[in-house]
């Protein structure tokens, strides 16, 4: 994956078996989207919401790992 931030948002650049993806952060923290072959998804969110995103991906993340284990 690719990340660039600028004045405004923040992108990661992927791919998976379906396709290109782009995350994007605006650095305001007002706006999530997601970017598929598929479309867009636009998410107005705010730093708390990005927060508990974080939070809930760790989770899963640790979850995942002590599963592996």
């Amino acid at each position: 994956m690719k990340s660039k931030i600028t004045k405004h948002y923040a992108d990661l650049k992927g791919r998976d078996g379906y396709g290109k993806f782009l995350i994007r952060i605006q650095t305001d923290f007002s706006q999530f989207t997601l970017e598929t072959s598929n479309g867009y998804a636009y998410i107005d969110i705010d730093k708390s919401a990005l927060k508990e995103i974080r939070d809930f991906i760790t989770e899963l993340l640790e979850d995942s790992n002590q599963a592996d284990a």
